[in-house]
């Protein structure tokens, strides 16, 4: 059996687009990429790596 793991960065009302900068994606006339940075710390920063492998 296979295991699928799925992470994102995903805000409480449902974004997901554009977390780390705002020129990351600016589809659809985005205008607010970068918006998990403000909320990022040492601990996301160091989990990251960790989910992303």
């Amino acid at each position: 059996m296979r295991r699928h793991i799925v992470s994102m960065f995903l805000s409480l009302d449902g974004v997901a687009q554009s977390p780390d900068a705002p020129e990351e994606d600016a589809s659809g006339d985005f205008r607010l990429g970068g918006w998990i940075v403000p909320y990022a710390d040492e601990a996301v920063g160091a989990s990251v790596p960790t989910v992303m492998r």
